[in-house]
């Protein structure tokens, strides 16, 4: 009897993440290390990617908008106002 073979899983996307100083200021080390594990895995809905939309969710009591480009992933320096510690 012969034994079926798997096809491997594929890699998980992984985009660049840039978060601007004064967001990233305001999270934890651990925090910001999460944050961009979760951003490069490409948070954006997968029946609704557009490079024009911008998008957003919550992450540790804070707000995080952002729009992907290329293979860019661009949190939105304009919300760094709602970011105090």
């Amino acid at each position: 009897m012969r034994t079926p073979t798997r096809t491997p899983a594929p890699a998980s996307p992984s985009l660049r993440v840039r978060i601007p100083a004064a967001v990233a200021a305001a999270f934890s080390p651990a925090d910001r290390a999460a944050l961009r594990a979760a951003l490069a895995l490409d948070p954006r809905p997968a029946f609704r990617r557009s490079e024009e939309r911008v998008y957003g969710f919550s992450f540790a009591g804070r707000e995080i908008r952002f729009r992907v480009r290329g293979g860019t992933l661009a949190v939105l320096p304009d919300q760094s106002a709602r970011y105090s510690k």
